[in-house]
Parts: C-alpha cells; structure tokens; sequence
C-alpha cells in the first residue's frame, strides 16, 4: 500500500474553492477503488520504505481574474544509495506534472479534471509494478 498527501494550498487559491481535504478524499477514493490500498499515517510509518503518493499544486492568481496552476503527483519513497546503503533519502521515484488554467469559481473542478488522467496513469503504472 502507500500513503497519500496533498501539499499546503495557496490561500488564493483556498479561498477560489481549492479544498486540501477534497483533493485528499478524491484522491484516496480513487486508489482504493482500483484496488491499491491506502496507508494510515501509523500504518505508513512501519512499511518498509514509506511510500507517499504526493500532490502539490501550486496557483498565481492572474489579473482577469485567472487561476494559472501546476498539478504535480509525485511517488516518494525511501532510496538507498547503492555505493553506501546505510545513506538514505526521500526521493521521488515516479512523477507526473501538468499546467492549466482555471477562472476562481471553475479552479477546483479543473484542477480535480487534471488531477484524475494523472492519478490513471501512476495506478497503471503501480499495478503494472506491483501485480
């Protein structure tokens, strides 16, 4: 299984309708219904490289008004160092990333919208890893 996150959203954007808690739901929702099983933050702390699946999304609100916005989902896990194996990181091992553009009332929907062909690829990618 493996962790999920969503990183800290702009309070611009918060105020537009981008809820961290619904990115969160919609996120877990979604992995759980393809079968890959989503870690508590206990659960996660005792798997063996800790792997989280990561969304940042950061927002510059424009004049117009216009949301211009960055979604990245990120896999981020525990690496070893193959010349030392007692050095060790969070590194991302699989990573996707996309831009768009949304009007305030509209940024959540079409973050959601560009969030969800991401999230299809890495649970291919993850079954295909982990079958």
């Amino acid at each position: 299984g493996i962790g999920v996150g969503v990183e800290e959203i702009d309070a611009d954007a918060a105020a537009d309708g981008l809820d961290k808690k619904k990115l969160i739901k919609m996120v877990t929702q979604k992995l759980k219904k393809s079968g890959i099983k989503v870690l508590t933050d206990l659960e996660l702390g005792s798997v063996k490289w800790q792997p989280m699946l990561l969304v940042n999304i950061n927002t510059v609100k424009q004049p117009g008004p216009i949301n211009i916005y960055t979604t990245a989902l990120d896999l981020n896990q525990i690496v070893l160092l193959d010349r030392n194996r007692r050095l060790t990181a969070v590194s991302p091992t699989w990573t996707v990333l996309t831009t768009g553009g949304a009007l305030p009332e509209d940024l959540y929907k079409s973050v959601e919208a560009s969030l969800k062909p991401m999230l299809d690829s890495f649970i291919s990618d993850y079954k295909m890893a982990n079958p």
